[in-house]
């Protein structure tokens, strides 16, 4: 499949950024999402598109399907608040189990069939954290502020598993590359087809082909393994930003808490790496965590690429109060560090002035 295919098979918008992430955990994601969404909600996430660069991942999808599952569970919570307990204890459930059976030594994941239920029990997880994770635009209404509050909480205490289970799977891949022999040969550009393939048949992909993902590459599941070249997969990239009519020096997204401040543009991707971030300025990201927190409370404002209303930056913008822009796709590409820009939380809208 050519980029132009790749780029025509769906409505392509940016939906998370992970740093520290890498292709296997994303392949891991990728498989619960064509494999299971459908089958635990009648919704498809049948392409996805992953940029792995600089020990980071940035993860595209289809914005329809997302505002469908978003709109089906908001419906659901509607028609019957305590869905959201139900919700939640599904998730949780989920979250734990995955949790509990990683306290196991990663030399166990050798064992095919605990594998197999490795595997499992992470798809199992994607459906109901991906419906978490896109609720919650009927939940800002007051009324539901109980309901906000309980699916907030959950979609914190949920939110690192993808993390550690990445962290646990490179771990049982280093196991791996000692026992092949293969000194220092970093596998977690592996795909989850290819592990499982590993666990039965105890072959790898060819050293070259790995480490020519090592440097960057793309990689795209639709049912089947495709990896690209990093230049393949900035230019279906750049296809898909030129679709959103970028405009430099403007951006609109969707507001997560209000408010009109102003202040110079400080793009951080790495938060550790953001020591001359100044008290007011306006944080712009692709996407917050856990560790982007110290950063926020200093900001005037904060701006996103990807995230929905129960992002992580929706949530701690609402918690201490920051005007917060999400989702505008492209905040990170039409400004600069320095740009003084005018953020109207209250429409949603960046500009440049």
């Amino acid at each position: 499949m050519n980029i132009d295919n790749i780029h025509k098979s769906t409505d392509w918008h940016k939906r998370w950024v992970v740093n520290g992430f890498t292709i296997i955990g994303s392949s891991f994601n990728a498989y619960g999402y064509v494999h299971n969404m459908t089958r635990h909600y009648g919704v498809a996430f049948k392409s996805n598109f992953f940029i792995y660069e600089n020990h980071s991942i940035i993860c595209y999808q289809s914005q329809k399907a997302t505002e469908q599952i978003g709109d089906l569970i908001d419906s659901k919570i509607i028609r019957n608040r305590a869905y959201v307990k139900k919700l939640s204890a599904e998730l949780l459930g989920w979250v734990r189990s995955l949790r509990k059976f990683m306290n196991l030594p990663p030399e166990k994941l050798f064992n095919r069939k605990n594998f197999a239920e490795f595997g499992r029990q992470w798809h199992k997880t994607i459906p109901s954290f991906v419906a978490v994770t896109r609720c919650g635009k009927a939940l800002i209404d007051p009324k539901y502020k109980k309901e906000l509050s309980l699916i907030t909480k959950i979609r914190l205490e949920s939110e690192s598993i993808f993390v550690e289970t990445d962290v646990y799977l490179r771990k049982f891949l280093k196991l791996i590359a000692k026992k092949e022999r293969l000194s220092g040969l970093d596998l977690s550009v592996l795909s989850f087809n290819e592990l499982s393939s590993y666990t039965e048949n105890g072959k790898l992909p060819n050293r070259s082909v790995v480490r020519s993902r090592l440097s960057g590459c793309g990689y795209v599941y639709n049912g089947q393994d495709i990896f690209l070249s990093l230049p393949q997969a900035h230019k279906l990239a750049k296809k898909i930003t030129a679709g959103y009519g970028v405009k430099r020096g403007f951006a609109k997204g969707q507001s997560a808490y209000p408010g009109l401040v102003r202040g110079r543009v400080m793009i951080i991707s790495n938060p550790s790496k953001a020591k001359k971030f100044k008290t007011g300025e306006i944080l712009v990201t692709g996407m917050t965590r856990p560790d982007f927190v110290q950063l926020i409370k200093k900001s005037g404002a904060i701006i996103t690429d990807a995230g929905g209303v129960l992002s992580h930056a929706a949530i701690i913008s609402r918690e201490l109060k920051k005007p917060c822009v999400i989702g505008t796709q492209i905040a990170t590409k039409v400004f600069k560090n320095g740009d003084m820009v005018e953020v109207d939380a209250n429409k949603g809208v960046v500009r440049k002035i």
